[in-house]
């Protein structure tokens, strides 16, 4: 691996981790929606996708679907937690995104090497990586959120 791309990966890493502040947790698309739309939602992704994950580029079959990412941004000095979009993906990125689901499922170590694989980092890097992450979820979760979930009327009619 070459030195600039290896610098690329860790400024600007393709598979990144989400940690979903303790307060926020349960509080997304699927609580605010029915069945049929998210059921829209989650097609209407897929269908932008052209049906692979936008990390990977893993093509989704029968057996093993997508998941729909629902991405958020956090302005901590206004307390708001913003619906940004969503995301196909595989079930291994999807694992990685959440990895603090994944510790609890007993599958950190799984998910760290996979997000240290599709990065192309070693498995310090990414330790050092996650450990920052789980920082700022601590951080994030000291406080309240309200949620702006606006950017959802492009998805639901």
């Amino acid at each position: 691996m070459t030195l600039v791309r290896a610098l690329s990966g860790l400024l600007r890493p393709r598979l990144t981790i989400e940690l979903v502040p303790r307060p926020c947790w349960h509080a997304n698309v699927r609580a605010i929606v029915t069945p049929d739309q998210w059921n829209a939602i989650r097609h209407a992704v897929f269908e932008r996708a052209a049906y692979r994950c936008e990390i990977c580029g893993w093509r989704a079959t029968a057996r093993h679907p997508l998941h729909c990412h629902e991405t958020w941004s956090y302005q901590g000095w206004r307390g708001v937690q913003k619906l940004e979009g969503f995301l196909a993906l595989c079930r291994f990125c999807h694992e990685a995104k959440h990895l603090g689901l994944a510790r609890t499922n007993g599958r950190e170590h799984a998910a760290l090497a996979y997000l240290a694989r599709i990065n192309g980092w070693s498995a310090g890097t990414a330790a050092r990586y996650a450990a920052k992450c789980f920082k700022e979820f601590e951080r994030r979760s000291r406080r309240t959120w309200r949620q702006d979930v606006s950017r959802l009327n492009e998805w639901v009619r």
